[in-house]
């Protein structure tokens, strides 16, 4: 079949057009003792991100232990996220940065080596819970045939139990007067969900097999000698 532009142009539009890499936004959603430092107008800060991945890590397997080998899966891995942020004139965006960082490990014995920052002690770590948060970033479509919306969504990816894992340093110098300072951040998530995922369902057999799991995991702390009756003969 030979080549025709019009051929490709025409399965292009039927597919909406191709979708530009600079429609996009991102959401933070910090942990609960941080919530009053983000407000809605706060993802017009950020510059940069990416699209998350995965790569499915695989090791070399052989059948009947000789021969011919194939690739088979035993674990996933997801990269760190780099986000990157314009500083504006009231440090809202550093303010949000290092005190997420500082809840994580408190590390500021400047004032007082025997202090505690938001229940944390310093030189201390926090609990995962105490630090996870959320990253919302949205791909989108700026033709649209909804009239309240400028865009569309193509994609919307959530980064779950985000938290900074590295500023690195910042450059500043007088010859940099026409550059808006970056600020660029990693980080580190355990997965991440899209709305171009097909939906778990529950049926009979994964309840049951849930239930199973759970019904292990609830014995894991218990004595060695849980449930066991001692029966004493004279």
């Amino acid at each position: 079949m030979a080549f025709n532009i019009y051929d490709m142009l025409s399965t292009i539009n039927s597919v909406g057009g191709l979708s530009k890499a600079s429609n996009f936004y991102v959401n933070l959603t910090p942990p609960s003792s941080l919530f009053d430092m983000v407000d809605y107008n706060f993802w017009s800060l950020c510059e940069a991100a990416q699209l998350p991945g995965i790569n499915i890590v695989t090791e070399d397997f052989k059948q009947f232990g000789y021969g011919n080998s194939e690739r088979r899966p035993h674990n996933v891995s997801f990269q760190e996220m780099q986000l990157t942020f314009l500083s504006d004139n009231s440090a809202s965006v550093l303010s949000l940065l290092h005190q997420w960082v500082q809840s994580i490990y408190n590390f500021d014995d400047s004032d007082n080596p025997y202090g505690q920052n938001s229940n944390l002690m310093i030189n201390n770590f926090a609990y995962p819970e105490e630090y996870y948060g959320t990253v919302d970033i949205v791909h989108l479509n700026p033709i649209s045939e909804d009239e309240d919306s400028d865009y569309n969504t193509v994609v919307k990816y959530t980064l779950n139990k985000a938290f900074p894992i590295n500023i690195p340093d910042v450059n500043v110098a007088w010859d940099m007067s026409d550059q808006f300072l970056r600020i660029p951040v990693n980080f580190s998530y355990k997965s991440w969900t899209a709305t171009t995922l097909s939906e778990s369902e529950v049926n009979y057999f994964t309840e049951s097999r849930a239930n199973s799991i759970l019904t292990f995991q609830t014995r894991v702390g218990q004595p060695i000698n849980a449930g066991l009756s001692l029966v004493i003969t004279e």
